[in-house]
């Protein structure tokens, strides 16, 4: 039997979820407690689990009983049906497998002082002493991190064409797109839908082109170690395949990591003792000079402001799996096809697991980590996210250059509320900031 929920009708709760999601999961859990059921259009019923023990149940369940890939069949239209969200079973193992190595240990930070030279041309071209909005700011700098340490594109017509296309495909509308089955009709260009697929089809040429770039001349780029880590291990990967894969790391990629850098900025303006204890963190190890991997370790108070920004606001809300058959799940008997989503949003603000858990207090990730399944902003289980030590990597080393470059000042009171942009939750009104040179 399902767990309780909201009586509205299944369209006024996907409606709710795409425009005010962190209203809706906060009124939920106050009145049906740590486990609830949401109704979305399509006949989807969606069970939200927060407690510590259910979310570990869910993460380490068998992963053929509960499919990630068919919970995200929706966005298989965004990014392809070969996309690591949209896969099961033996492809799912696959094409992690051959993705996993791009993304980890010296090859990762190879890519750190690309990340740190970005990091100085973006900030060299933010206006100073008027207001700059934040989230767009860090957004446009992931989002050329992804272009040249991913795709190996450099040629700034083709980047800047890239980021027009990027920024038409995603959006509060994409979302609406993504829960409203019925908005996907193709009435022409001026539809949403019809929109949406003639800038994929755009996207897609450009990513095949990059593919056959790669495929014929090689490079250090992500894209071309791909290719040949797929041909070395005798698994090579179609074109059709490598598109969607790029479309993932893409859609995925660039904004969550945009979208946590905008939330811990935001925290730390917030918080001057936070802030200042990072500036001196960084004034003694870094020193001015240019961050590298070999500085990380010597910067705990950084990651700690990193992981705590992360716990409070979760760029990705939900985790979800999809019952390919009847279970117990959370105490409840569930049936077939029913989502069951650990609820980063609320776990991660669980009062018995993190007193007062409203407050931005780093010194929680000092000495010690919380509890594996009460702190999970990147997913778990076979199915965390692949990108994890690259998005930690590439925060922290935009961080530690943009904090010794530039001292920022909120443009507008901080409210602390969350809008939807695509599948994350970003800070509402861009996160409006003044700056001025160190």
């Amino acid at each position: 039997m399902l767990p309780p929920g909201p009586s509205s009708s299944a369209l006024l709760q996907t409606l709710a979820w795409v425009r005010r999601p962190v209203r809706l999961m906060t009124s939920c859990r106050a009145a049906y407690g740590p486990t609830f059921r949401l109704r979305f259009v399509g006949g989807r019923d969606f069970v939200f689990v927060t407690r510590p023990e259910h979310v570990r149940e869910v993460f380490t369940a068998d992963p053929d009983l509960l499919l990630a890939g068919r919970a995200n069949a929706a966005f298989a239209r965004f990014m392809g049906r070969h996309s690591l969200f949209a896969l099961d079973g033996p492809e799912h193992r696959r094409h992690r497998r051959l993705l996993v190595p791009p993304f980890a240990g010296e090859r990762m930070r190879a890519y750190g002082p690309l990340l740190v030279a970005l990091t100085r041309r973006h900030v060299a071209r933010w206006p100073r002493g008027r207001p700059l909005s934040l989230a767009a700011a860090l957004q446009a700098l992931t989002l050329d991190a992804i272009f040249e340490a991913v795709f190996g594109v450099t040629d700034p017509a083709t980047m800047a064409r890239l980021t027009g296309l990027v920024a038409r495909l995603t959006g509060r509308a994409s979302a609406l797109l993504a829960f409203v089955p019925f908005l996907r009709l193709d009435l022409g260009p001026w539809s949403p839908w019809g929109r949406f697929v003639r800038c994929r089809a755009e996207l897609d040429a450009i990513l095949l082109d990059a593919i056959a770039r790669a495929r014929r001349a090689g490079g250090e780029d992500i894209l071309a170690r791909l290719i040949a880590e797929s041909e070395a291990r005798g698994e090579p990967l179609t074109d059709e395949e490598l598109r969607d894969e790029l479309l993932t790391l893409l859609g995925a990629g660039h904004e969550t990591t945009a979208t946590g850098l905008a939330w811990t900025l935001v925290r730390l303006l917030a918080a001057p003792a936070a802030l200042a204890r990072v500036t001196d963190e960084l004034r003694e190890v870094v020193g001015g000079a240019d961050p590298s991997a070999e500085h990380l370790p010597r910067l705990p108070f950084l990651d700690a402001v990193v992981q705590e920004a992360l716990r409070l606001d979760p760029p990705v809300p939900i985790a979800v799996r999809q019952l390919a058959a009847p279970a117990r799940v959370a105490g409840h008997d569930l049936p077939a096809d029913t989502r069951v989503a650990p609820c980063i949003w609320l776990a991660q603000r669980d009062p018995e697991v993190f007193p007062d858990p409203h407050a931005f207090r780093p010194e929680r990730f000092l000495g010690g980590r919380p509890p594996p399944r009460s702190f999970f902003p990147f997913g778990g289980g076979a199915r965390v996210c692949i990108g994890m030590a690259f998005a930690l990597f590439e925060m922290k080393l935009i961080l530690a250059t943009l904090l010794q470059a530039v001292r920022l000042r909120p443009a507008a009171p901080f409210t602390g509320r969350a809008a939807r942009h695509a599948i994350v939750l970003t800070p509402a009104g861009g996160a409006p900031v003044t700056l001025e040179d160190r």
